[in-house]
C-alpha cells in the first residue's frame, strides 16, 4: 500500500482560486497595516492566547497594491495591504513573540483586488461594516456612501 503524498495537496491549498475569490498563504511580515483603519486594537493579549489555543477562525483579508494605492499608502507596488483582520494580525504577532511554542508566520489570506485608492477605502469600510457593533454602523455607512459616490 502506497504512502499518501500530501505535497501536491499542500501546494494546491497554499494558493486557492475560486470563481470570484483567491486565497493565498502570505508571510505575516509581508502584510502592511492599512492606515485608514481607525478602530482600536483592543484585547490583543486575550485574542493571542485564544488563537494560540484554538487556531485562526477567520482569514485575514488583504489587497495587492497597484501603483496608485501603493503611492497613497507609502508602500511598494505589489505589497499586501490589510483590509480586514487588524486585531487578528496584531494578536498573531504578539503570540509569535510572547507565547511559547507558537509560531505562525504563514497565514491564509483572502485576496481582494484593488484598482484605486477609493476602492481600497471602500473595501476597508465594507469589511468593518460586517464586523463592527451597531454603535459604529452609521459612521461606517456614511463613509462607505461617500466612497461609493467617488467611485
Amino acid at each position: 500500500m502506497g504512502r499518501f503524498n500530501t505535497d501536491r495537496l499542500e501546494s494546491k491549498v497554499n494558493n486557492i482560486k475560486t470563481a470570484n475569490e483567491q486565497f493565498e498563504k502570505i508571510n505575516i511580515n509581508d502584510i502592511i497595516d492599512c492606515s485608514d483603519n481607525h478602530f482600536p486594537l483592543t484585547e490583543i493579549e486575550e485574542l493571542a492566547y485564544d488563537i494560540a489555543e484554538r487556531g485562526l477562525d477567520d482569514n485575514l483579508v488583504v489587497g495587492r497594491c497597484n501603483k496608485e494605492v501603493a503611492e497613497h499608502y507609502g508602500v511598494k507596488e505589489g505589497q499586501y495591504l490589510l483590509i480586514s483582520g487588524h486585531r487578528r494580525k496584531t494578536a498573531i504577532m504578539y503570540a509569535n513573540e510572547h507565547i511559547d511554542n507558537f509560531n505562525m508566520q504563514e497565514i491564509m489570506c483572502k485576496i481582494k483586488p484593488f484598482n484605486s485608492v477609493a476602492n481600497a477605502k471602500y473595501q476597508l469600510n465594507m469589511a468593518n461594516l460586517q464586523s463592527r457593533s451597531e454603535e459604529h454602523t452609521s459612521e461606517l455607512q456614511s463613509r462607505s456612501d461617500l466612497v461609493c459616490r467617488l467611485l
